[in-house]
């Protein structure tokens, strides 16, 4: 992801993002973006949209949500900087 954004920051690209199995109607996709798709190698939701969400799941009952639980994230900048938020 860091390259990738860094790629676009250098080429002044437009960035869209797609949380996994979110916007499956393809709102996330737009002309002339680089899209990043988080959903890696299962196609539902993904990580950054079940922690963005709360993360409700099946889990909830026993865990909590998962923002409740989420201790970091490393997080790229704009920029394409490379940042750990704690």
């Amino acid at each position: 992801m860091v390259a990738a954004v860094r790629f676009a920051a250098e080429t002044g690209l437009k960035v869209t993002v797609r949380g996994g199995g979110h916007s499956v109607g393809g709102l996330a996709v737009q002309d002339g973006t680089l899209l990043l798709d988080l959903g890696g190698m299962i196609s539902t939701t993904g990580i950054g949209g079940l922690t963005v969400g709360g993360g409700i799941g099946w889990l909830i009952r026993k865990y909590g949500l998962a923002s409740d639980n989420l201790l970091g994230a490393e997080v790229v900048l704009a920029s394409g900087e490379s940042v750990r938020a704690r």
